[in-house]
This record gives structure tokens, C-alpha cells and sequence, in this order.
């Protein structure tokens, strides 16, 4: 079951209101064959995909008779740079085959994602802080690192709003325990709020001092005001 994010299908809006990157359009789009939404980038006025990215995938893999005839047909010849792009298109979406030697940290026989036997789910700690794995059809990818993580904390408060955060937005922890990502210990700050949270303590005095010249602050500017307008009423 997928998050409901209150979005209607149809819906369209510009990619920096999604937090993307370009000027281009996007729509509320559901997959045609599982039926998921997700935003799609628009085309002529249409989705560039009509189905989602792992539905897209299963639709590529060729059959069994349609491997034995590449195979008879290209038996002995020299393949063409033409036929070459062909083929590598065709085998498109095909499941990765499990990596051969140490290549980007993994060792002899493992697999990547749930082939490997180290694979926890796509849940991982990160410097105190928890990452989850996310697919590139998911509507919050977006938030997702060049690795595809993103940050737990992040994604249950974008979650809980129904869209991506915004990267001047902060996730505060009100109890201070990273790992607890229970929406009510989480708090959406600006930056600014968000520094004056992490580096003054709730009960400290210098706090208690800031929130007393803040409050002068606006009893002076009334009063200035006022002053004001009882000038103008003279004149």
C-alpha cells in the first residue's frame, strides 16, 4: 500500500514547487498497469512515462523464444554499432547479475540490494541518523541522496505534510534521540529556528533573555506606533 499524499490525479505543478530542479511541469500521474501514483515529468502536455518505473522494468524482459532467435540470428556475425545499441536496449530493466571481484566495496559473489546477505531492508544508521532506502518511482525520491537514502526523520515529516521537504527546512528532535522518529518527538523548523534549537538548551538563561528583549522589542515598536499617529493627528 502505497502513502496517500492528497494529491489529485490530473494535478500539475512546477518542479521547484516540488522541491526539482528545472523549469519543467510535472503531473499526478497513476501508473496504468499497478495503478501508483506519483509525479511524472510532462511531455507535450503529457506524462513522459505512462507506467511507473517497476512496472516499466517487468515490461522489458525478453521471452525465452525471443532470446533463441537473437541468438540464431546473430550466430557468427559481426555486429553493426547500430545492432549493438539495439540489444542494449533491449536488455534494459533485465535483474543485475551479481557482481563479479571487489568492485565499489562489495566482494566475490554478492549482489546488490536484497541479493546481498548483508542487505537489511534498505535501513541503515548514518552518523547517529537513520537512511532509508527509496525506489525512484517513490513520490519522495527527491529527497534521496545520489545513493538513493533518505533521511528517516525527514521522510516521516515530509510524509505527515503530504510533500518534500523544502532543503531550508529542519526536522528537529524535541527529545533529542535521533533515532526516535515518531512524529510527535519531531518538530519542522527554518534554519535559523533550527540553530538557535540545537545550540541553546529549552531552560537556559541566555534563552529566557532572548525571548525577554524580543518581547521589548514589540512593546517599543508599538509604542513608536502610536506616537505616530497622535503626531499626525496634531498636524
Amino acid at each position: 500500500m502505497y502513502h496517500s499524499t492528497g494529491n489529485i490525479i490530473g494535478q500539475i505543478c512546477q518542479a521547484k514547487e516540488l522541491g526539482y530542479k528545472g523549469h519543467v511541469k510535472y503531473i499526478w500521474h497513476a501508473c496504468e498497469k499497478c495503478g501508483m501514483e506519483r509525479w511524472e515529468a510532462l511531455n507535450k502536455g503529457v506524462p513522459q512515462r505512462k507506467c511507473c518505473h517497476r512496472c516499466g522494468l517487468l515490461g522489458h524482459h525478453l521471452s525465452d523464444e525471443h532470446k533463441m532467435k537473437l541468438s540464431l540470428a546473430l550466430k557468427g556475425r559481426v555486429l553493426t554499432e547500430g545492432a549493438k545499441a539495439k540489444i542494449s536496449k533491449g536488455k534494459k530493466g533485465k535483474p543485475v547479475p551479481k557482481l563479479i571481484g571487489n568492485t565499489n566495496g562489495f566482494t566475490k559473489g554478492e549482489g546488490i540490494g536484497a541479493q546481498n546477505n548483508r542487505w537489511n531492508g534498505g535501513r541503515m544508521i548514518s552518523g547517529s541518523y537513520i537512511q532509508i532506502r527509496l525506489q525512484p518511482d517513490d513520490p519522495y525520491y527527491p529527497m534521496a541522496t545520489h545513493r538513493g537514502y533518505a533521511w528517516e526523520h525527514r521522510l516521516v515529516m515530509a510524509k505527515h505534510i503530504g510533500r518534500c521537504l523544502l532543503k531550508s527546512e529542519h526536522v528537529h528532535h524535541l527529545n533529542g534521540i535521533r533515532t526516535d522518529n515518531r512524529i510527535e518527538n519531531l518538530e519542522l523548523l527554518s534554519q535559523a529556528n533550527h540553530s538557535i534549537k540545537t545550540t541553546l538548551c529549552a531552560h537556559c538563561e541566555l534563552r529566557k533573555e532572548i525571548r525577554l528583549q524580543r518581547w521589548q522589542i514589540k512593546n517599543l515598536e508599538e509604542q513608536v506606533k502610536n506616537l505616530t499617529s497622535t503626531l499626525m493627528e496634531i498636524r
